[in-house]
């Protein structure tokens, strides 16, 4: 099946007997976990970076058996481009796109949503909104900031809304980060298991801190105008295999 830039890969493998699994997309790799409901049965999902160039890339995957014997299968898989918007022109805060501010707090992001992954699943079925406030702006529309190239790209949902309103869990799961950045403003994010992570930016204040356990409609937050902003909002994200990827898919399909 063609795969679309910023969307999820999701891979199953049914085996007859118990086997270790490694599988990649152009040397990107798969969270790989067992189906919790048959042990035969692994799971793997990738996030496909938006910014990918639509092509022909190598998908592989590696079975180890038992005995440690290795079989690899590899298979051309094309990568086919998404619908997305061009936005108009942003002009922000110069600190927020400062690279002396930007990359310091992207690692931090990327050392938390790339870390060994929690091997429960916690969601089953769609996850819900985060926010009741009409969406603005989505999912991987490209940008330019202060005049600049359009060379950035939308990595996520915005929810209009003034700083009172309600920013709710959009799936069960545990909260791995609630903390004030440059770029993200007031920042929290949610492991839900498996290397999936939710993320919501620009927060007024916090509800939740780090290691608490949250439900589906839990308040976790308010929105709020805090970071690279134009406006009041909640800018929502969700992360597979450390990549940036479509939140809406996941209020729109049952993944995995």
């Amino acid at each position: 099946t063609p795969v679309t830039q910023g969307q999820t890969l999701e891979l199953r493998v049914i085996t007859r007997a118990p086997v270790t699994l490694a599988a990649s997309l152009n040397a990107a790799a798969f969270v790989i976990n067992v189906d919790p409901n048959d042990p035969l049965t692994q799971i793997g999902l990738l996030g496909v970076y938006r910014l990918t160039d639509p092509n022909l890339y190598p998908f592989t995957l590696s079975i180890t058996d038992s005995q440690g014997d290795v079989t690899t299968f590899t298979q051309a898989l094309p990568v086919r481009a998404g619908r997305y918007v061009i936005d108009p022109p942003l002009t922000v805060d110069p600190t927020t796109v400062d690279p002396e501010f930007v990359r310091p707090e992207f690692e931090r992001v990327r050392s938390i949503v790339t870390a060994p992954p929690t091997p429960e699943r916690m969601w089953d079925g769609l996850f819900a909104l985060p926010s009741v406030g009409v969406i603005r702006s989505v999912f991987g529309a490209l940008r330019s900031y202060n005049g600049g190239p359009y060379d950035s790209f939308h990595g996520g949902v915005d929810f209009s809304g003034a700083e009172d309103r309600p920013i709710t869990a959009p799936a069960p799961g545990i909260v791995v980060m609630a903390e004030p950045l440059t770029v993200r403003g007031n920042a929290t994010i949610i492991d839900h298991g498996w290397g999936v992570y939710s993320g919501y930016w620009h927060q007024s204040s916090f509800t939740v801190a780090a290691g608490e356990h949250v439900e589906t409609g839990q308040v976790i937050g308010f929105q709020g105008a805090t970071g690279r902003v134009t406006g009041p909002h909640l800018h929502w994200e969700i992360f597979v295999a450390g990549v940036q990827v479509d939140p809406l898919e996941w209020t729109e399909r049952v993944i995995p």
